[in-house]
């Protein structure tokens, strides 16, 4: 296993990695992400609601 450079505290990063894992989703293509809190919210909106897409990484770059 390498090492895993994100962009965002541990702590999110634990919290976005379970929600991922929940989902069934890659959470590697979320680690450069600024807006984390955005990311988990819409993660978890993902996970009520299937009609809601899936996050994608590109839109969460900026805070």
């Amino acid at each position: 296993m390498g090492i895993l450079k994100i962009e965002m505290p541990l702590e999110w990063w634990t919290r976005i990695n379970e929600k991922c894992k929940e989902l069934n989703l890659n959470p590697e293509s979320y680690t450069e992400v600024k807006n984390y809190g955005k990311l988990y919210f819409d993660l978890q909106k993902h996970q009520f609601d299937r009609r809601f897409p899936i996050p994608d990484p590109k839109d969460y770059l900026k805070i």
